[in-house]
């Protein structure tokens, strides 16, 4: 199998939007600890964040003084986006295999559509 049929079956697996949303939970989570700095003042943040601290650089490597806008946290909601497009086009083409294989004009002809029986 090659690289890309192993990519898109990745992409488009069930499994995968668990993950991506257990992860999106643990960032959300995370905003939760972190000090945000949409939330703070100036002030407050620049004395919780001070220079040299473990908060400074794990903010200024990750991103996570604003989780919304993260790296990680635009990544995981793109891949989200990604996953649901490949299953519902999977989707799509699994019911156009199964309707095309039926006559589907009975179910569209007027006849059927009148209750009634008069057209």
């Amino acid at each position: 199998m090659r690289f890309t049929e192993r990519f898109y079956r990745l992409l488009s697996s069930k499994q995968l939007p668990i993950w991506l949303i257990t992860a999106l939970i643990i960032l959300v989570l995370l905003s939760h600890f972190i000090p945000q700095r949409k939330c703070l003042t100036g002030e407050e943040y620049n004395a919780l964040i001070s220079e040299g601290s473990f908060l400074y650089y794990f903010n200024r490597i990750t991103g996570f003084d604003d989780v919304y806008s993260s790296p990680p946290f635009i990544l995981i909601i793109a891949l989200l986006f990604i996953n649901l497009t490949f299953c519902m086009i999977n989707r799509l083409r699994a019911i156009l295999r199964v309707s095309l294989k039926y006559d589907t004009s009975v179910f569209f002809s007027a006849k059927t559509a009148c209750p009634c029986g008069v057209l």
